[in-house]
């Protein structure tokens, strides 16, 4: 929950905002305090109207995750956590939490989530093959189509300046020089393939067996 990750000193340390690795340890430990209910109740606040209501939200999630608190393990984790959450509980309108229009909110979405991961992975396979990535196909996604091509856009024209971070670089360029393109599975080979792979792979993780007639195809 991003906003639990507020830049704010004299609640949350520096260290534990800026340096990943311990950022990343504080936001697994109060992922685990979050029940369905207020993981519903959070998703209401991202997908609300206007931002009013999303506001209006935050006090009540706020208050629900303090409840939860002491379920952490050790004791700087409970109060580093129940002083931001009461910050952010007094404070609601000075949280970044509210993006107007349909396709912003799309960036909330794990269709989308997904998505940059998988343009940082294709920059890693490019570079550690030392070929360069010519075109994107992706499976064709009425909602999310536009949303896809910005974000290609965004990454694959930002900055390759490195930029350095406490104990991390970061690149915001990714997959620059290609082209995005959408199509559907039945005019593109290579999204059939994907397909295939994660149907066995789904198949595999629910213990299923392949069915019998799938064999007579591979001889």
């Amino acid at each position: 929950m991003f906003f639990l990750t507020r830049e704010r000193t004299q609640q949350t340390s520096w260290s534990a905002y800026n340096i990943k690795p311990l950022k990343m340890i504080l936001c697994f430990k109060v992922a685990t305090l979050i029940t369905e209910q207020i993981a519903h109740d959070f998703w209401e606040m991202l997908m609300a109207r206007n931002e009013k209501l999303a506001r209006e939200k935050i006090p009540g999630i706020c208050e629900s995750l303090l409840a939860q608190v002491p379920n952490l393990a050790d004791a700087r984790s409970r109060e580093v956590v129940s002083e931001t959450l009461e910050w952010s509980r007094s404070h609601p309108e000075a949280l970044d939490i509210f993006i107007a229009g349909r396709q912003a909110k799309n960036g909330h979405m794990p269709n989308m989530v997904a998505f940059a991961n998988l343009l940082d992975g294709l920059e890693g396979f490019s570079k550690r093959w030392q070929r360069p990535l010519k075109k994107i196909v992706h499976d064709r996604q009425s909602q999310f189509e536009g949303s896809l091509a910005e974000w290609h856009k965004m990454f694959s024209n930002a900055s390759d300046e490195p930029i350095q971070r406490p104990g991390e670089t970061i690149v915001f360029q990714k997959v620059a020089g290609s082209t995005f393109e959408v199509s559907a599975s039945d005019e593109s080979a290579g999204i059939q393939i994907a397909d295939l792979i994660l149907w066995l792979f789904r198949q595999h993780l629910s213990g299923k067996r392949l069915p019998t007639a799938s064999g007579q195809l591979l001889n």
